[in-house]
């Protein structure tokens, strides 16, 4: 009988560990999941005043050219 509560325990902890252990790995996927949404979505943000900075940039070197080439 000590067999087989020793086989039974040893189940049921390695049971306990597998599911702690899940629960754990998920909820890491899930918050590096929520950090890699963030990321990109001030990637993106980011981007969009960089491109704004350029368009500026650009147009500016258009005027300037321009004024040179009109003289």
């Amino acid at each position: 009988m000590d067999i087989l509560s020793t086989i039974a325990y040893a189940i049921a902890s390695y049971i306990v560990v597998y599911t702690i252990l899940t629960i754990i790995v998920a909820i890491l996927v899930i918050y590096g999941f929520h950090q890699w949404r963030k990321g990109q979505k001030e990637y993106e943000q980011m981007a969009s005043v960089n491109r704004g900075r350029r368009e500026e940039m650009q147009e500016r070197f258009r005027e300037r050219w321009n004024k040179r080439m009109d003289r």
